[in-house]
């Protein structure tokens, strides 16, 4: 997407936003499937670092083939990943102050 003049500088931030929210929805369900699939939480910072390197790897595999864009639809896939991984270590860790700590209910505790 290209930088914009003065005069479509709304227009453009519009659809940056309208981008940003579709993407943070994408990260929403892959974090959503994740978890659903892996059960088991992330107990430290050194697990959520591997869990998200293995995805960073992945998309290492595709950049080191040189030619990422034709495979853009999986470089994106797995992009996603890493960012749904990076949630899910804020989360599991309970990092998001914002939110507060996650009941021993929401963690799966009983």
């Amino acid at each position: 997407m290209r930088q914009p003049d003065t005069l479509d500088r709304e227009r453009w931030q519009s659809v940056r936003r309208e981008r940003i929210s579709a993407l943070m929805d994408r990260v929403e369900t892959e974090l959503f499937r994740a978890m659903d699939l892996h059960r088991k939480r992330i107990n430290s910072p050194h697990e959520g670092y591997a869990v998200i390197l293995e995805e960073l790897n992945e998309v290492w595999e595709l950049v080191r083939e040189k030619r990422p864009m034709e495979h853009s639809l999986a470089l994106e896939k797995e992009l996603v990943q890493v960012a749904a991984m990076a949630c899910r270590t804020i989360i599991d860790l309970e990092l998001d102050a914002e939110v507060g700590p996650a009941s021993s209910r929401e963690r799966g505790e009983r």
